[in-house]
């Protein structure tokens, strides 16, 4: 069973600033699922490329503390090695991406763990099994949405075996369905395959009952604590559509339609942007128009 651990960990980008984070523990316990929250700039994601072993190979420094999984320093361990144990999944999956399609991008990632053909092929039809995704096969990367992308990026690590899932806002550029198909695949793997799962979020909806553990930053002390999951029940009140129009358009389309190869993300559509109502109908479009909408308004 894979264990991590973080003790008095003091972290800091610039050694002579003050740190990001600040005699900082943590123990993830293994096989469980876990949430951490916290405004932007507090070093979530900071925290997690130690956890994942980026940092400070790749910036910063550590003046106190260690990172340990399965008792030994993450830093110490190999690329491929921390591989097989641990796995960071970002905001843009399109980052993690070397290859043009859904098997040769798997392929690719098992190449580097040093497996036989043989055992990459197998591993490649049968996590896509597992995940029903063996339509994705031999899909180009480039033509998934936000939602098909993150999910590709997750069957890859599930086909590395990587024992704890680190996910840095997942699903920023997913839309509702593609999130709650996420949670689903990452609450199985959870459970079937007894995987460690730590996210970071700013959208606390749905995850009442699948979060074992809630953590919080704590922006004064520069560390992290765990807190009550009551804090999941907490949801802003809606207001009725009827009182949020606004009648001056400053933006829209006709008659609009969009294509990524052979695939269509938006099917003819018209739209007039209320001022003053960017937020509420961006959500109020997703509702109601194909999976695809808030994809194609991002990318």
């Amino acid at each position: 069973m894979t264990t991590l651990s973080v003790s008095n960990l003091t972290f800091a980008y610039d050694p002579s600033r003050p740190p990001i984070l600040q005699q900082l523990n943590l123990s993830l316990e293994p096989g469980s699922f876990n949430l951490l929250i916290g405004p932007s700039g507090s070093g979530k994601s900071t925290l997690f490329k130690l956890l994942a072993g980026l940092y400070p190979e790749y910036g910063g420094t550590i003046s106190a503390g260690t990172v340990k999984l399965n008792n030994q320093e993450v830093s110490t361990l190999v690329p491929f090695e921390r591989a097989r144990h641990i796995a960071l999944l970002f905001q843009n999956p399109t980052r993690q991406f070397a290859m043009r399609t859904v098997e040769e991008q798997m392929t690719f990632a098992l190449e580097n763990l040093q497996l036989t053909p043989q055992r990459i092929a197998e591993l490649v039809a049968a996590t896509l099994k597992q995940l029903g995704l063996e339509s994705f096969r031999r899909r180009q990367l480039l033509e998934l949405s936000g939602g098909e992308q993150q999910r590709i990026a997750l069957a890859t690590i599930l086909a590395m075996g990587s024992d704890i899932i680190l996910l840095d806002e997942p699903f920023a550029n997913v839309d509702q369905a593609g999130r709650k198909t996420l949670l689903a695949d990452l609450k199985a793997m959870q459970i079937q395959e007894s995987k460690s799962i730590f996210i970071t979020d700013h959208d606390l909806t749905g995850y009442r009952q699948l979060v074992d553990h809630l953590y919080e930053v704590n922006t004064d002390q520069k560390n992290i604590h765990e807190i009550s999951r009551q804090r999941l029940d907490l949801t802003a009140a809606e207001t009725p559509v009827q009182n949020r129009m606004n009648k001056v358009s400053i933006f829209g389309w006709h008659d609009l339609s969009f294509q990524a190869g052979s695939r269509t993300l938006l099917k003819p559509h018209s739209f007039k942007l209320p001022e003053g109502k960017l937020d509420f109908y961006l959500e109020r479009m997703e509702r109601e128009n194909p999976p695809y909408f808030q994809h194609f308004l991002i990318n």
